[in-house]
Formats: structure tokens, sequence, C-alpha cells
């Protein structure tokens, strides 16, 4: 079960297209280091496109 985000912001469409483009190509680049990490990163790396997978599923509704 995923967390409820804490903050609630208000952005115009321009701030809202913005962020899901920088969401995505952090997600991208997230699962770019799965291919080359450690066993000791892949925790991190998981949880950060878990988190990334949330925003714009927020963003999204």
């Amino acid at each position: 079960m995923t967390k409820p985000l804490k903050h609630a912001v208000v952005l115009d469409a321009a701030d809202c297209e913005w962020l899901v483009n920088e969401l995505r190509y952090q997600q991208d680049r997230e699962c770019r280091r799965l291919r080359t990490a450690r066993n000791d990163e892949l925790p991190q790396i998981n949880q950060d496109i878990d988190r990334h997978s949330r925003l714009l599923k927020a963003l999204s509704t």
C-alpha cells in the first residue's frame, strides 16, 4: 500500500508538464542505473523508481 503525499501543491499546466517530464527523465535514469548497479545499490534505486512512479500517478489524477 502506498503512502499518501504529505503536501499539496497547485501547479499550472506548464509547471505540471515540466514536472511530469522531469520525473520521467529521473525514472529513466534510475532504470539505466539498475543495469550497472551493485546488489547493495538495488534497494535504493528501486525506492527511487517507486517514488517517481507514485508522483507520476498522483500528477495524472
